[in-house]
C-alpha cells in the first residue's frame, strides 16, 4: 500500500473505533501490585499481522488492559498512525509519495 491508502485506512480503522485515538494509559507496576497495566512491546513479531497494512512482521504492539484487544504495527504504521492522531507534525508533502 501506498502512503496515502495507508492514511486513508487509518482514519476509517480510528471512525469505526478498531484503532484508538489514543494510546493506552501505561502505568508502571511493581512485583505483586496485581494486573499489569497497558503494555507497549517493541521487537519484531514474525506471525502476526499489522492492525493498518495486514502484512506480518509488525515490530510494535500496544496492549489495551480492559478492551481486550491489542494494536500491532510496523514502525512505519506507527509514525503514520501518530501522525494522523495529531501526535506528530506530518512530513511536508514535498516526501509524500
Amino acid at each position: 500500500m501506498i502512503e496515502a491508502e495507508l492514511r486513508v485506512k487509518i482514519r476509517d480503522l480510528m471512525a469505526s473505533g478498531i484503532l484508538p485515538r489514543d494510546l493506552p494509559p501505561i502505568k508502571r507496576t511493581g512485583p505483586g501490585e496485581g494486573i499489569p497495566g497497558a503494555q507497549m512491546l517493541i521487537g519484531e513479531q514474525p506471525d502476526q499481522v499489522c492492525t493498518v497494512c495486514e502484512a506480518r512482521g509488525p515490530q510494535v504492539a500496544y496492549i489495551y488492559r480492559g478492551e481486550l484487544f491489542i494494536v500491532r504495527l510496523h514502525t512505519d504504521c506507527d509514525e503514520l498512525w501518530q501522525q494522523e492522531r495529531g501526535v506528530r507534525p506530518r512530513r511536508s508533502t514535498s516526501e509524500q509519495p
